[in-house]
């Protein structure tokens, strides 16, 4: 549920349409799928962009200790694109 007075999404979102309204399990069709990949694809692009991912990448995580204010971020962001990668695994 979106916040009062903030952001709205327009009524036909797919992607907040399948998030059950008192939390659970989110069910996927195909369409819906490509969906939540393409949302999930700019959440980490903006988030990446923000925090200067760039090629090293993994060597930045290895590098980023608890004391990194970046680091939750760059937990996120890995988060991210493991859930990416499962609803790809999954559609295949």
């Amino acid at each position: 549920m979106l916040a009062a007075g903030g952001p709205t999404a327009p009524p036909d979102d797919p992607v907040l349409a399948t998030l059950p309204e008192r939390g659970g399990r989110v069910r996927l069709a195909a369409g819906d799928a490509q969906a939540w990949l393409r949302a999930l694809n700019d959440v980490r692009l903006a988030l990446g962009t923000r925090l200067g991912i760039t090629e090293d990448y993994e060597d930045e995580m290895g590098q980023a200790g608890w004391a990194d204010p970046r680091a939750a971020y760059l937990e996120v962001y890995h988060w991210l694109g493991y859930l990416q990668d499962s609803l790809v695994q999954a559609l295949r």
